[in-house]
């Protein structure tokens, strides 16, 4: 009895692995996430202000 077990188990374990593993996965809808950065032109010793912007497919937990 307890042979029998162990080979239901040995076919059954892929099976339930390869199911947990499929609802584990990210839901990415695919869309690119971007990060932009401006260009400037400065001399040695002077500030330059550059834009950053980012766009991001799904909500940011944080930053």
């Amino acid at each position: 009895m307890f042979k029998r077990a162990v080979q239901i188990l040995t076919l059954l374990s892929p099976l339930i692995f390869l199911a947990a593993n499929q609802s584990c996965q990210a839901q990415d809808p695919g869309i690119l996430d971007t990060v932009r950065v401006s260009t400037v032109s400065g001399t040695p010793g002077s500030q330059v202000v550059l834009t950053v912007t980012g766009f991001n497919d799904e909500d940011l937990a944080g930053i």
